[in-house]
């Protein structure tokens, strides 16, 4: 009776690890603050056709309540710079990454196809990093679970990069 219920318990396990939701590669990283639990959702995106959309998609699972969004555009200076570098900050990718055009767009939606963060990831800078509260009849706080997909638009470098942290608080 013992080894069938092992035997049960170890399937199970073994279905959801294997049963989990496609998303693609990110970090995280957890806080804790006076203002309580924290995370951090540190996603790079990078354009690899020069279509002037980015080839796909990102999908971010994300739990909590989104409190800004930071929006960086990424050359390869900036490789030298940071303390955790970029994914086109590798020694094979060196001279692939370039900023995307100016006033690209970002959308944020969630599995009901809904822009999280309003329009106010619109018009992106491509020379200095922003960031933005979502913008849902005037900025404000987002609560939401599930999975996400980034999309960048409107812009028409190849091998443009962004990277984005989502700032959400539990």
């Amino acid at each position: 009776m013992k080894k069938l219920l092992l035997t049960a318990l170890f399937f199970a396990f073994a279905v959801n690890a294997f049963a989990a939701d496609a998303i693609d590669d990110y970090q995280t990283v957890d806080k804790q603050s006076i203002f309580g639990h924290q995370r951090e959702y540190i996603v790079d995106i990078t354009d690899d056709t020069a279509v002037g959309n980015y080839a796909k998609a990102m999908t971010v699972k994300i739990k909590g309540c989104i409190t800004e969004i930071e929006t960086i555009p990424v050359a390869d200076a900036d490789c030298l710079s940071e303390n955790e570098p970029h994914t086109c900050c590798t020694a094979a990718a060196t001279g692939a990454c370039s900023e995307p055009t100016d006033n690209y767009d970002i959308t944020f939606t969630n599995s009901y196809n809904l822009d999280v963060m309003g329009t106010a990831l619109n018009n992106r800078d491509t020379a200095t990093a922003e960031q933005v509260m979502p913008l849902m009849g005037g900025y404000s706080i987002k609560c939401t679970n599930g999975l996400h997909t980034v999309n960048i638009t409107n812009q028409s470098v190849d091998e443009a990069t962004v990277r984005m942290v989502i700032k959400t608080r539990e």
